[in-house]
């Protein structure tokens, strides 16, 4: 139930992120105001931190599972994700202490890890 739970988490924050990315300068005018980057950088980096934690994990489990030096898709998948997950968290958080918006590519990102990580957890609590 708490995989479920993150996962959905996870997949909230990661559309409140494509919203923002999306509206973008476009936004209804009583929003417009709304300082977005104030509103969900908390939020951005409690789901980097769900997501590192859900990451880790994963990966560890991986690594305790190769007996021998062959690379597997599910190996390649599970790194590539871990540090797309790690580089994303030192992004995200230098861009918030520093306080600045983040480069065009973050939010895209952001919404890519977060939907990937959320359907993992979504499926493995449900027993898939």
């Amino acid at each position: 139930m708490l995989r479920k739970l993150i996962a959905v988490v996870l997949a909230l924050i990661g559309i409140a992120v494509a919203i923002r990315h999306v509206l973008g300068a476009y936004s209804i005018d009583a929003l417009r105001d709304l300082d977005w980057q104030t509103v969900l950088d908390p939020f951005m980096a409690v789901a980097v931190v769900l997501a590192l934690i859900v990451r880790f994990g994963g990966k560890r489990n991986l690594d305790a599972k190769i007996t021998g030096d062959t690379i597997t898709r599910a190996y390649l998948e599970t790194n590539l994700v871990f540090y797309a997950t790690v580089f994303l968290a030192l992004q995200v958080f230098r861009d918030w202490i520093g306080n600045v918006p983040g480069p065009w590519w973050q939010d895209p990102l952001f919404v890519v890890v977060m939907g990937v990580t959320g359907l993992r957890l979504w499926r493995e609590s449900s027993g898939e």
